[in-house]
């Protein structure tokens, strides 16, 4: 096919046209589903360096068909605590200063900056956790007030009433006392912690344990337990093929904390929660009251086990992950892990509050229906909005699409019919409906990689189209809805999209198929091409802006209504006197339709004459808003498919 593209002038008039209607869109609200304005960010990879950034800060940053670039922050980026000193360094000018160039290039199109943070690399060999977290000097440090400078974090003092997780260790009377109980209510079921009762035990040195309401209190000397750290095929670090948990004094023959650093922390273990409760403090705090100039802030994802997940993808060796036999829901789902979680959001939440004149910062959460158990994602959902964070998964794909066209979201997605982290469902629950702060959530969806338009199959993990497309599966034609506007249509108003799309996207003007500077987008993997540009510039244009001036139905790439004939709808143009519109078999072309004014109508069936395409073959409507001279105001060229 040959290499289809909207010429650079018209889609600078595109551009000029959406950047004024983004102004407001950015600015005007300040809430979600319908309330809230979309938004389209690059993410995961968002380039600040290195092989793509100048293509990025070139042609997506000015770019009206983006709003955001996500940025991901390692937890050790800006907290460089060393093993030897068992204590956090936290200092933000470093990656502060990394982000110079994209506040800059952004600021001329108002776009926002977003952090996904992190505590622990996703998968592989972690080297993004700060060194001391895994020191029995850190253990201790933080607990006998061994470290300067710490947030709140957890105070590692008795306290009455206080839900307490299995693991957990407090200080009293030069003693580590960790909580050993794990009790369990079925009118609770999602609940992993004990409670503290009303009177402090008397906590003397020389005994063994204390029962505590229905927590139990046991005498571990005067060295805290250190953080464990595991090992799998999944998580496999730099540890000899050892798999497992272990912790800096129980190393494996020929392994040291070098190695063990490598491993997946536990993150519900007190040396790992109470350094990253410390760590989030630190970001809201900094990025609420003394951020980079420049930087518009748009919203903080905390990641709470690896990458910015919410959910551990590998996690069968941790202590008390697994529930005790006849307690938890039926499901299986981790009640330690999920009452971690909601002690997290809270403390996310109390820390993020108005300061002074600074509001607080939009937060959002990922979600993931580990081990194919949604219950992970249903209870996250319920805390995460309960507690003012918005709701999300990083797992947009075709089978989405599939399963929700068949059974819908009106109830929890199925192992037949699976919808990644059960995003669906959840949107419909949470995402039209204000949290406790009055504003309504970031419900947020990112692709699982990059797109395959041409391709949208149910196999594994595929991704699919971006846009509406009308393909060819097998031997057979058939409609894909895309993921933008299924994502829309259920909810969805904020979307990170891999630079690659991005920059497929927003690329206007090069002269072939492959992608043109120095990026890497033309060779890892990505089957975007020139056919399918436009379909994914108007996709992006009708999310941003649902009443666009132009086209709207048929959707961007999907088929039209009959070989011979086809109708189209349209969002007027403010101050058009007449539209007008050609048909042809390429881009510009109007062997199916010669130009012809429609007048003021904002439909109109157009015959396709007396040889019209066939399935398949494309069909390439140029429309163009006129002023009462017929001078054009807009031209837009959109691509469908005969059905």
């Amino acid at each position: 096919m040959k290499d289809l593209r909207i010429p650079r002038s018209i889609l600078n008039i595109l551009a000029r046209r959406l950047t004024s209607s983004l102004v407001c869109l950015l600015l005007c609200s300040s809430i979600a589903f319908s309330q809230l304005a979309n938004h389209i960010n690059s993410a995961p990879d968002t380039p600040v360096s290195g092989t793509n950034a100048s293509d990025y800060d070139t042609y997506a940053l000015p770019s009206a068909l983006m709003t955001g670039a996500t940025v991901d922050l390692h937890w050790n980026s800006v907290d460089t605590g060393s093993a030897m000193s068992g204590c956090p360094s936290i200092s933000f000018s470093t990656f502060d200063s990394s982000l110079s160039t994209i506040i800059t290039d952004g600021s001329g199109s108002g776009k926002f900056i977003n952090f996904i943070v992190m505590p622990v690399l996703e998968g592989g060999s972690n080297d993004i956790t700060p060194a001391y977290v895994f020191t029995q000097l850190w253990a201790n440090n933080l607990a006998d007030g061994g470290c300067s400078g710490l947030g709140s974090g957890d105070v590692l003092v008795w306290s009455a009433s206080e839900p307490v997780l299995p693991g957990n260790y407090i200080y009293v009377n030069s003693r580590y006392w960790q909580e050993t109980n794990q009790p369990w209510s079925s009118s609770n079921q999602f609940v992993g912690t004990c409670t503290t009762g009303t009177t402090e035990p008397a906590f003397l040195s020389t005994a063994s344990s204390y029962t505590d309401n229905n927590c139990t209190w046991t005498n571990v000397g005067t060295n805290a337990p250190p953080q464990d750290v595991c090992f799998s095929s999944y998580y496999s670090g730099n540890f000899g093929g050892n798999t497992g948990c272990y912790n800096v004094n129980d190393l494996p023959s020929g392994e040291t904390l070098t190695n063990l650093e490598t491993g997946f922390p536990v993150s519900y273990e007190t040396p790992m929660k109470t350094a990253y409760k410390n760590f989030i403090q630190q970001v809201i705090t900094h990025y609420q009251t003394s951020p980079p100039t420049g930087l518009k802030l748009g919203y903080i994802r905390f990641g709470l086990s690896e990458g910015g997940e919410t959910v551990p993808i590998a996690s069968q060796y941790w202590p008390y992950f697994k529930n005790p036999t006849g307690e938890g829901p039926s499901s299986g789902a981790s009640i330690v892990y999920l009452s971690y979680d909601y002690e997290m959001m809270l403390f996310e939440n109390n820390n993020n509050q108005v300061s002074g004149s600074d509001p607080a910062i939009p937060l959002q959460a990922d979600m993931n229906a580990w081990d194919g158990i949604n219950d992970y994602p249903d209870q996250e959902a319920t805390y995460a909005t309960g507690n003012n964070i918005g709701i999300g998964t990083n797992g947009l794909q075709v089978s989405d699409v599939t399963s929700i066209n068949a059974i819908g979201c009106t109830s929890s997605s199925t192992s037949t019919y699976p919808v990644s982290g059960d995003w669906c469902y959840n949107f419909h629950r949470y995402c039209a409906t204000t949290m406790p702060n009055g504003n309504y959530p970031i419900c947020s969806l990112q692709t699982l990689q990059l797109s395959t338009p041409g391709d949208n199959s149910t196999t594994a993990d595929q991704v699919g189209s971006l846009s509406d497309e009308y393909w060819e599966n097998g031997s057979t034609w058939e409609n894909f809805p895309g993921l933008i506007p299924t994502a829309e249509q259920n909810g969805a108003n904020n979307l990170e999209i891999y630079t690659c799309d991005i920059l497929y996207t927003v690329m206007y003007a090069y002269t072939t198929n492959n992608y043109p500077g120095s990026s890497n987008c033309g060779t890892n993997g990505n089957a975007a091409n020139g056919a399918y540009e436009t379909d994914y510039q108007n996709t992006f244009a009708l999310f941003l802006n649902s009443s666009q001036p132009g086209i709207y139905s048929p959707v961007p790439g999907a088929a039209i209504q009959s070989d011979s004939s086809v109708t189209l709808s349209w969002h007027a143009y403010s101050g058009a006197s007449s539209y007008a519109m050609e048909i042809g078999a390429a881009e510009g072309g109007a062997v199916y339709v010669s130009p012809v004014n429609v007048g003021t109508a904002l439909s109109h069936t157009f015959s396709l004459g007396s040889s019209p395409p066939t399935t398949g073959d494309p069909v390439w409507v140029r429309w163009r808003a006129l002023n009462s001279t017929g001078g054009i105001l807009l031209q837009v060229d959109y691509h469908f498919v005969a059905p």
